[in-house]
């Protein structure tokens, strides 16, 4: 499992090994590269994207592939965010769409259905960390 982990891309002494640890343990190595390839065909993104993703973000291997549609197309089409970003940031495909991506877009619309301003996603999503 230990060796599953690493070949995800992350290091065994990274804050992430232990969620990554998780990931291998639910699911085969079929069914990790299977979900990989998903990620890859949904957000069109290269090898090297889905590396950067998964190493920064494991357990979004574990979310079933309908939230992930649900948050990808509500990112893209509604906030949207380029799959680039989401690559660069990906924990925001392991966050509630209903209790966390919403609430911050749903705050920035006026009664009309237009943006008070466009939405930035540093402000929409302040937890995250610029890396």
């Amino acid at each position: 499992m230990v060796a599953c982990a690493e070949n995800m891309g992350v290091h065994c002494g990274s804050g992430m090994f232990g969620h990554a640890l998780h990931a291998v343990a639910c699911f085969s190595k079929e069914e990790i590269a299977a979900r990989v390839d998903y990620l890859k065909n949904m957000f069109m993104w290269t090898d090297a994207e889905v590396a950067i993703a998964v190493s920064k973000a494991p357990l979004m291997l574990t979310r079933s592939k309908e939230s992930m549609q649900r948050s990808s197309e509500f990112l893209i089409s509604k906030v949207g965010l380029e799959p680039a970003y989401i690559a660069r940031r990906p924990a925001v495909l392991t966050y509630s769409l209903e209790g966390r991506l919403r609430p911050p877009v749903l705050r920035c619309k006026v009664s009309q259905g237009k943006w008070i301003a466009q939405p930035r996603p540093g402000l929409l999503f302040s937890s995250f960390s610029e890396q």
